[in-house]
């Protein structure tokens, strides 16, 4: 779903290991590069990411979820290019 702006969520039920989102998220970071956007300085576009594991097992609200995955996104807007961090509730 889109938050606003330029960000966006996925709620991704069963992955549930690292492994498995960073397998995930490094697709989607290949389609981006592929892009071609002309009006794009050098066409390129990169990504920040924020992801949180849940295994469940307690309680946890979408605030919480989110909180930790803006966090998380916050890590990796600090090194250039796309950036993924994981964080566990």
């Amino acid at each position: 779903m889109r938050l606003g702006g330029d960000e966006f969520c996925v709620y991704a039920v069963g992955i549930n290991q690292q492994e498995m989102g960073e397998s995930i998220i490094s697709r989607l970071f290949e389609r981006i590069g592929s892009l071609q956007i002309p009006e794009i300085p050098r066409g390129m576009i990169s990504v920040s990411a924020g992801a949180v594991l849940h295994a469940g097992g307690q309680e946890t609200t979408f605030a919480d979820l989110y909180s930790c995955a803006d966090s998380a996104m916050y890590e990796s807007k600090q090194t250039s290019g796309n950036s993924l961090t994981f964080k566990s509730l």
